[in-house]
């Protein structure tokens, strides 16, 4: 009896265990002031308080919401003044490609060969990124991962790895798109990767972002186990609420956002991470969003191997009481974009502030 005590004691302390760093839309948008966040925000373009309030960038009038280029007016939008599914394709613009970015359609070859391509080391994910963008001013220093502005930086869904950069339905990646959102190369392959030449030595494989047509097509690539943290999806959500359900394979940042197509209207983010959930985003004049660090750790900790779920549901404030009549159904478009092991290189600013959350379980 003993003996078998010990082993479950010692069972019970070796039980792995998560402990998950992240920020959303709801910790920011209940900062009064900036104090006790490290590194200090003291030198910004403006006035470094007013970009935390709800009309600034991170309101539901900034770049993240309905009005900006992630929104129904922007150049990826569902819409039929929208480039992502025609223009992008059409006349010259594999011939512009090659000539300028040198574009090799070859299975063996880096796709992007052009030595300053987008996602080079001459772009905003090189050592820029580290060197540069932190010591410009106060604002950008706060732009790496957990950083009180990172979801509007190079890693976030207005960043090269999101759906306006390279990778996106209007990148320079010289694929064709099929009818459900997926790349097609020149062989009639799907390809969810691409790679682009980083310097003079190293080629790095990226994931491709894709526009997918439908939630239902979604949802076949998650049964399938082909869903990665790189795509975005128009939607149609109400107060029950929607799933998406995807695997993280590789220690990253994640951020996920919810753009409504109507300025104002709100939607709740739910966030699951093996079953457990570690956050619930909804925040009134704030587009709804989260981003989560995924430590190598953490992976470690969990068979290499962990289950992202995200629920997307309308706020109930929006309908009021037509919610008794009628469902509260919302439009939105969903965004997800990892920033890949690769941008883990180098280690990022440790920020430090009550907007940050930690959860383990």
């Amino acid at each position: 009896m003993f003996f078998i005590l010990i082993v479950l004691i010692l069972s019970l302390l070796n039980q792995a265990t998560l402990s998950v760093k992240l920020t959303s839309s709801y910790s920011t948008g209940h900062l009064k002031n900036l104090q006790d966040i490290f590194p200090e925000l003291i030198n910004c373009p403006i006035d470094c308080e007013i970009y935390i309030h709800s009309y600034s960038a991170l309101g539901y009038n900034g770049p993240l919401g309905a009005l900006g280029p992630l929104g129904p007016m922007g150049p990826v939008s569902s819409h039929i003044w929208s480039p992502a599914s025609e223009f992008a394709w059409h006349g010259n613009f594999f011939v512009y490609m090659n000539q300028v970015l040198g574009l090799i359609q070859n299975t063996t070859l880096a796709l992007i060969s052009h030595p300053k391509n987008p996602l080079s080391t001459y772009g905003s994910l090189g050592d820029s990124f580290w060197d540069v963008m932190p010591h410009i001013n106060d604002f950008t220093k706060h732009m790496q991962g957990l950083g009180l502005f990172s979801i509007l930086g190079p890693i976030g869904p207005l960043g090269p790895l999101g759906p306006l950069g390279p990778l996106g339905p209007v990148g320079a990646h010289g694929l064709t798109v099929s009818t459900n959102g997926q790349y097609i190369d020149v062989f009639g392959n799907v390809q969810r990767k691409i790679t682009a030449v980083f310097n003079e030595t190293l080629n790095v494989t990226w994931p491709l972002f894709e526009r997918y047509s439908s939630k239902d097509f979604v949802d076949r690539l998650s049964r399938s186990g082909n869903l990665d943290t790189s795509f975005m999806v128009h939607s149609i959500a109400d107060q029950n609420g929607e799933s998406f359900n995807m695997t993280i394979n590789e220690p990253q940042y994640i951020s996920i956002l919810v753009t409504p197509l109507v300025v104002g209207k709100n939607f709740v983010i739910q966030v699951y991470l093996n079953d457990e959930k570690i956050i619930k985003a909804n925040m009134l004049y704030f587009t709804p969003w989260v981003q989560i660090y995924v430590s190598k750790q953490d992976l470690e900790r969990s068979n290499n191997s962990l289950n992202l779920r995200v629920v997307v549901k309308s706020d109930l404030l929006d309908c009021g009481l037509i919610v008794s009549l009628f469902p509260c159904s919302m439009e939105y478009y969903f965004y997800i974009v990892g920033s890949t092991e690769f941008m883990l290189r180098r280690p990022h600013i440790e920020y430090e502030g009550p907007y940050i959350q930690k959860n383990s379980f």
